[in-house]
């Protein structure tokens, strides 16, 4: 399990065993994602958010690969 997955799975975990005590709104102070936080709202499966992240995330690779001093 990837790290992201990993944080995507505790999120969702927490907001089923602590729905009033967490706030998944706190977390787009750290996510910087809007929509990551509305699918944890909603319930979202942690493997349909985190593969929801696929597009941006090929997009900063290929942006990031650019920098790199070693290819």
């Amino acid at each position: 399990m990837c790290r992201r997955s990993a944080a995507a799975e505790s999120a969702v975990t927490l907001q089923k065993l602590y729905p009033k005590q967490f706030d998944p709104a706190k977390l787009l102070l750290l996510l910087g994602n809007a929509e990551t936080v509305q699918q944890l709202q909603a319930g979202g499966a942690p493997e349909k958010i985190v593969a929801g992240w696929a597009p941006s995330l090929s997009t900063f690779e290929q942006v990031r690969r650019k920098y790199f001093l070693y290819k």
